[in-house]
């Protein structure tokens, strides 16, 4: 699998994946806190911004975006066409988690998963990720806050994965 970072020109099958009924409804609420943003500009905004990588093999089926909270630790969000299920979203996870350490700076991987979003939780952890705690009321969907789990995988860890691999 050949992993690759999107760009301007991916924007509209980026836009297309994110706008899957599918896909929107694992979004938060509050994901455009402007209400006059489209899906097209936020997508424009995230991959001309350098420091967030959004990668992938092909931005019709999945994209992985990695968001700095620092300079050695981002924030992974992985959007899934909906029929793209089982090993191969787990080893696009792992393939971009390897690019982002082998390529950058990153030292640490968190993602949050919807303590009601099976599938998400079952992406991190078989991903290589650990379970390394909980937020309350972190994620607003349909007017409800809920709760997230926080998954972390350093590079260290996904080192010693791949040789157990």
């Amino acid at each position: 699998m050949v992993v690759r970072r999107y760009h301007r020109g991916d924007i509209e099958r980026l836009v297309n994946l994110h706008s899957l009924p599918g896909v929107k409804e694992h979004l938060h609420d509050d994901i455009f806190l402007d209400r006059r943003m489209t899906m097209a500009m936020a997508v424009r905004e995230l991959i001309k911004n350098p420091s967030v990588y959004v990668l992938g093999s092909d931005p019709e089926v999945m994209a992985v975006s990695y968001v700095p909270l620092s300079g050695v630790n981002y924030t992974l969000h992985v959007i899934l066409h909906p029929d793209f299920r089982g090993k191969n979203a787990i080893r696009e996870c792992v393939d971009t988690a390897k690019f982002m350490f082998d390529k950058t700076q990153c030292r640490s991987i968190l993602a949050f998963a919807r303590e009601t979003n099976v599938q998400s939780r079952m992406i991190a952890a078989m991903s290589g990720m650990r379970r390394i705690g909980k937020t309350t009321g972190s994620f607003l969907k349909d007017g409800k806050l809920i709760d997230e789990v926080i998954y972390q995988g350093t590079k260290e860890d996904y080192e010693l994965w791949a040789q157990q691999s």
